[in-house]
C-alpha cells in the first residue's frame, strides 16, 4: 500500500513537471532540449559502433560538437513547422494527414538535410565543392531513406498526438534515423566515404609514382647507352 502511494506520488510529480515543460510558455525550449541531448546520444551511439568495428580510433567531439550546432540551427524551424501544419491543415481526417506528411517530406525533409550537410560541412572547413557534392550524394542517399522511414511515422503522429509532443516524438524516431545520418555523413562503411576516396588516392599516387620511377629509368639508361 505504501509503495502504490509513493508510486502515486511521483507519477503525479512527474506529470506536474511535463506540464510546465510542455507549456506553451516553455515548449521551444523543451523541444531544443531533447533536441540536443538524443543528437549527441545518437552521435555517441553511432561513433560508439564505428570504433567497435575498427573504423574509428576514439570519440570525435569536434564531429558531435558541429552536430549539435546543425541541431541549434534546425530546432525551431521544426517547432514552428508543426505549429504551422497544424494551423494550416487542420483536422486528422486520413484527407488531411496524408496532405500533412507529403507536404513534410516535399519541404522539411530536405531542408533538414540540407542544414545537416551544409552546416556540419561549413564547420568542418570543407568547400563548396565538397559540400555541394556531399548534397548530391549523401543528401539524395539521406532523402530516400526519409521516405522509407517517416511516412507511416508521421502518419501515426498525425493521426494520434497532440501539436505539443510532435518534437518530442520527432526526435524519438530520430534516435535511430540520426544514426544513419551520421553513417551516410562520417562512416568509411559507406560506399561514398573515405574507404573508397582513400583507396581510389592511393592507387592513383601509386600509378604516378611508378610511372615516374619508370621514366627516370628509362632516363638513366639511355643516358648510359648515350
Amino acid at each position: 500500500m505504501v509503495f502504490a502511494f509513493s508510486r502515486r506520488l511521483i507519477f503525479q510529480s512527474l506529470r506536474s513537471k511535463a506540464r510546465v515543460l510542455f507549456s506553451d510558455k516553455n515548449l521551444l525550449l523543451t523541444n531544443t532540449a531533447v533536441t540536443l541531448s538524443l543528437s549527441a546520444t545518437g552521435d555517441i551511439l553511432q561513433q560508439r559502433y564505428e570504433i567497435t568495428q575498427r573504423r574509428q580510433t576514439h570519440w570525435d567531439g569536434d564531429r558531435t560538437r558541429n552536430i549539435l550546432c546543425a541541431s541549434v540551427a534546425v530546432c525551431p524551424a521544426v517547432h514552428y513547422w508543426y505549429l504551422y501544419l497544424d494551423h494550416f491543415l487542420p483536422g486528422r481526417s486520413l484527407h488531411i494527414i496524408l496532405k500533412k506528411v507529403f507536404v513534410d517530406q516535399m519541404i522539411m525533409s530536405p531542408m533538414c538535410i540540407l542544414s545537416f550537410l551544409g552546416i556540419t560541412g561549413y564547420l568542418e572547413g570543407l568547400s563548396a565543392k565538397k559540400i555541394s557534392d556531399d548534397l548530391q550524394t549523401k543528401g539524395v542517399a539521406l532523402f530516400k531513406a526519409e521516405w522509407i522511414v517517416w511516412p507511416p511515422a508521421q502518419i501515426f503522429q498525425f493521426a494520434f498526438l497532440p501539436t505539443k509532443y510532435r518534437v518530442l516524438y520527432d526526435n524519438c524516431v530520430c534516435l535511430c534515423v540520426d544514426c544513419y545520418y551520421y553513417f551516410v555523413k562520417y562512416s568509411r562503411g559507406w560506399k561514398g566515404n573515405s574507404d573508397h576516396e582513400d583507396l581510389s588516392a592511393n592507387m592513383t599516387c601509386a600509378h604516378e609514382t611508378v610511372r615516374r620511377r619508370n621514366d627516370k629509368r628509362l632516363y638513366i639508361t639511355h643516358a648510359f647507352f648515350l
